[in-house]
């Protein structure tokens, strides 16, 4: 009962941490709300207990992982894992989070980075901008005046044959 205890509040705190659409978010909700309709002292530690290791692991490896992000002006590369299409005063621009070696950065898709008409998500991008750091977070950050786009590699496709 004490472990499950231990764990319900490494995942509660873990939840507030967490950005929404993250995956990892919607596993710990989906434990804490498993939590609550059982009661935290009538959990099965078994089942339960055992998924909530698995994600305070996963948590424990993200966290292990992460390293500042570049920051000044400097050439940047890494994998496009969302995108999002923003409004603003001139009417909107598409921004990108990029992921690198342990870091994260958001800002404008740069000009000139074609996707040949495929989602801009998996592909391997480089380009040139100023980065900064997040207020909370040193592995976060946003840059802005991208320059000098490369693709380098397109989204790693499954083939009908891994489909079956």
């Amino acid at each position: 009962m004490e472990e499950n205890a231990s764990a319900h509040g490494a995942l509660t705190h873990a939840y507030g941490e967490l950005r929404e659409g993250d995956p990892l978010r919607r596993r710990t909700g989906d434990l804490l709300d498993a939590a609550e309709t059982a009661g935290i002292e009538e959990l099965d530690f078994d089942v339960w207990g055992l998924e909530a290791e698995a994600v305070i692991a996963e948590l424990r490896k993200r966290e292990a992982a992460k390293r500042p992000v570049p920051t000044g002006r400097v050439r940047l590369e890494g994998e496009i894992t969302a995108t999002k299409w923003v409004e603003n005063a001139y009417g909107g621009s598409l921004k990108m989070l990029v992921t690198g070696p342990g870091w994260k950065v958001w800002g404008s898709v740069p000009r000139g980075l074609e996707f040949d008409g495929r989602p801009a998500r998996g592909h391997r991008v480089a380009f040139t901008a100023t980065v900064e750091r997040g207020d909370d977070d040193e592995s976060f950050g946003f840059f802005s005046r991208p320059a000098k786009p490369q693709l380098l590699a397109h989204p790693v496709e499954a083939s009908a044959a891994d489909a079956e």
